[in-house]
Order: C-alpha cells, then sequence, then structure tokens
C-alpha cells in the first residue's frame, strides 16, 4: 500500500467520522425514530466502502496504464 493511499483511506475515514457524529447528535435532538438510526449508520458505512474501493480501483487503472505507456515507449524505441 502506497502512502497516498493511506493518506486517502486515512482522510476518508476521519471525514466519515465526523460527518457521522454531527448527524447522529442531530437525531438525537430531533428525536428521530430508531430505524433512522440503523439505516443512517449503514449507509454511512456502505459509502465510506465504496469511495474507498473506487478510489483504490481508479489508482491501479492509474497504474496500468502507466506501466503499458512505458512499455511501448521501450518497444517503439527498439524498432
Amino acid at each position: 500500500m502506497k502512502k497516498s493511499d493511506f493518506t486517502f483511506i486515512l482522510g476518508v475515514t476521519l471525514i466519515a467520522g465526523i460527518i457521522w457524529i454531527a448527524v447522529e447528535l442531530l437525531m438525537i435532538k430531533l428525536q428521530f425514530p430508531r430505524h433512522f438510526y440503523i439505516i443512517w449508520r449503514i449507509s454511512v458505512v456502505v459509502v465510506t466502502c465504496a469511495i474507498t474501493v473506487w478510489h483504490g480501483f481508479k489508482e491501479e487503472d492509474e497504474s496500468v496504464k502507466a506501466r503499458q505507456e512505458k512499455y511501448n515507449r521501450k518497444n517503439r524505441r527498439n524498432k
């Protein structure tokens, strides 16, 4: 795992935690029914995981493209 990946995951987790706490406090103050809490918690976890997986695939795609370009440059030079 690269340092940038770790930094991204840590940042997403911190932002999700802050948003989670803020909305939980808001729901307590406004006295939402219990099922809203469950739905909120599940949605925060799912969205955080989805963003992290999307970022991982995006990074992987960029590194594959860079390796392909390097390979193509080497082959053009050798011909």
